[in-house]
């Protein structure tokens, strides 16, 4: 059986461009021009000890990236309460502060380019971060930030101020 149809694969919500499908505890998605240095940035990551980034697994026999499966839910509208409140918004501060921390360091093997954008990116890259840094890009266990997808160059706490969900009222 080909990777691509495997009858196990459990097709994954959001993941819009990359196509994420479950396989046990392993995630397939496609690669792109950015999936050598999103590798990369992994494998530095899980080196500097930060926990809330998949692993990088290597690579499926049909070229898919391979990740390791977060535990936890994605925060998709409408909000549950744990990811709405001040607690879940803390904890989404101090998850970018460690997710800095452990970048800092990080220069990329490739010139970066992005997978979705068909601008060139800069040269040279004082702060990764990850463009879309919303509620549905984390995954959450009640409160508490499990993980963040989807790591690009980029400026992108403004981006988490004005779209995080969490402080938001709730829904009537």
């Amino acid at each position: 059986m080909s990777d691509q149809v495997a009858h196990d694969d459990v097709p994954l919500t959001g993941g819009r461009f990359a196509g994420p499908v479950r396989r046990g505890q392993v995630v397939l998605r496609r690669s792109t021009s950015a999936t050598a240095n999103t590798a990369a940035l992994l494998q530095h990551l899980e080196q500097a000890g930060f926990e809330q980034a998949p692993r990088h697994l290597g690579y499926a026999s049909d070229g898919r990236e391979q990740l390791s499966y977060v535990e936890g839910d994605s925060a998709l509208p409408p909000y549950v309460e744990a990811v709405r409140g001040d607690e879940a918004l803390v904890n989404v501060a101090r998850t970018i502060r460690r997710f800095h921390d452990a970048a800092q360091s990080f220069v990329a093997p490739e010139p970066w380019r992005s997978s979705t954008l068909s601008a060139a990116g800069p040269t040279e890259i004082d702060c990764i971060g990850q463009g879309d840094l919303t509620p549905w890009n984390m995954i959450f266990r009640g409160p508490a930030v499990a993980a963040i997808w989807e790591t690009q160059p980029s400026m992108f706490t403004a981006m988490t101020a004005m779209r995080g969900a969490p402080g938001q009222p709730p829904a009537t």
